[in-house]
Parts: structure tokens; sequence; C-alpha cells
């Protein structure tokens, strides 16, 4: 990760002389028009994805997840003198999965992290409701935290009954509580256009996690 700046971003870091200048302003512009994140292609087998999240006042940096498990290798640092926080992460062109973002995340490694950095990283956690990517294409419901988190599909990644355009269905569902969990959890259930209720799926595949 970040051994690549976007040319947007190294345009940025040039022009932008002050927090919502012109300059930046017509770099958000060009992300609403051309969506996030940002692919360029590396060969046939992986992409360069640069992530982009707008920092609010008083925040100095943010993390993606679904990209990597420690905070401290998917940061997005502020760019310049900017509120744009961004990094670009080399990605297989196979992939589908989701991600959101947090800000100010302490940037600790869980595995390694003091027992007091991972009780400051789990108060942070428990106090900023990670974001959906507001210049995404997609979204979908989350599993930890926040209503709804980003979705993105690589230019290799295989075909998905949920994104084409049969007559696939969608289900938002409510796992309950009382089948072991703690609390009752939102789910996506996604019903093939090809079964019935005489002829049951084959498989059914449980996948418990926010990226895949």
């Amino acid at each position: 990760m970040h051994s690549r700046t976007h040319p947007l971003i190294a345009m940025l870091l040039v022009d932008c002389k002050a927090p919502g200048d012109a300059a930046e302003r017509e770099f958000w512009q060009q992300i609403e028009s051309a969506r996030a994140p940002l692919v360029e292609p590396i060969d046939s087998s992986h992409s360069w994805v640069t992530f982009i999240y707008r920092l609010d006042a008083g925040q100095h940096h943010s993390c993606v997840r679904g990209i990597a498990l420690s905070p401290a290798h998917s940061l997005l640092p502020r760019i310049g003198n900017s509120n744009v926080a961004a990094a670009t992460f080399r990605i297989r062109n196979d992939r589908r999965f989701g991600y959101d973002f947090v800000a100010d995340v302490p940037l600790v490694d869980p595995v390694t992290a003091s027992p007091a950095e991972r009780r400051a990283l789990g108060a942070h956690m428990a106090t900023h409701a990670p974001q959906p990517d507001r210049y995404a294409a997609r979204s979908c419901v989350a599993q930890f935290g926040s209503a709804s988190h980003s979705e993105f599909e690589m230019p290799a990644a295989e075909p998905q009954p949920h994104f084409s355009t049969d007559a696939s269905t969608r289900l938002q569902e409510v796992l309950p509580a009382d089948v072991g969990l703690k609390t009752d959890r939102p789910i996506s259930v996604y019903q093939p256009s090809a079964t019935d209720s005489v002829h049951p799926l084959p498989t059914v595949y449980v996948i418990s996690a926010d990226g895949y």
C-alpha cells in the first residue's frame, strides 16, 4: 500500500493551498463524477485502488476497514493542506468486498498492541460509528456497527445474481438473538431467480464478515 499516488491526488497536493479552497472543490466535483474508489490497472491480476475520505472539522486521518486487519496498515492520511484523506492499495482484480471508514482511529496493530492500546482502540470504535463511502456506487447492510457500508467489485470479480439484471431477489431480514446471538442481527438474503418453493437450493452459503 501507499507505493502509488493517483494523478488526482498528486494534483491536489500541488494545487490545494487551504482546506476547502477552489482546488479542493474541483477535486470533489471530479470524485462525484468518477465515483470512488478510483481504480488503475497494474496487470491482468492486480490494480491500484485509491480510497478517498472527506475529513470533517477537527478530524486528522481516516482508516478504511475491509482492506487490512490493522488500522496501522489501512491508514488514509490527510493530503497536504486539504480536507482529503486518501491512500492507494494493490488489490487483486477478482475481489469483491465491503468497506467503510473510521476517522482518527488509533493506529495500532491489535495483535501486537499493549492492553492499554487495545482498550483505547475498543473505546474509539465504540464511540465512532464506521461511515460508508459517500461517493461509492453501492451500499448494503453492514455487520458491525454502521447501518450500511459500501461494497465494491473489482474488474475480474465473478458475477453474482444480486449484481445482475435478472429477476434475483434481495431480502432484508433479521436474524433473531434467540438463535444463539447476543442481539438481533440484520442480514441480507439473496435468492436467485431460478429458485422456487418446489425445488430448494442445493447449497446455502453463509458469509459472516463485512468483506469477502
